[in-house]
């Protein structure tokens, strides 16, 4: 598994997806993934891709990271 933490993400998502949950509770959202860097072709990874998708899926947050996420400037240096 490739992302093996909820915390393996950026601050731009986190508040993306809590606009849509606050002002948008009902709505039904879809991300769309933008390769960036021409001339790759993804198409062969598919497979792989959509299982790391699904492997997602049965991540938790461990009680180290809620409690840094309760309290991140105890976690500063």
């Amino acid at each position: 598994m490739i992302i093996s933490s909820l915390l393996d993400t950026d601050l731009y998502k986190f508040t993306m997806m809590q606009v849509v949950l606050h002002h948008f509770p009902g709505a039904h959202a879809e991300y769309r993934f933008k390769c960036r860097n021409e001339g790759v072709d993804l198409v062969p990874l598919i497979p792989e891709i959509e299982r790391e998708i699904a492997d997602l899926c049965s991540l938790r947050f461990t009680r180290d990271e809620l409690d840094y996420l309760r309290h991140p400037a105890v976690h500063e240096e």
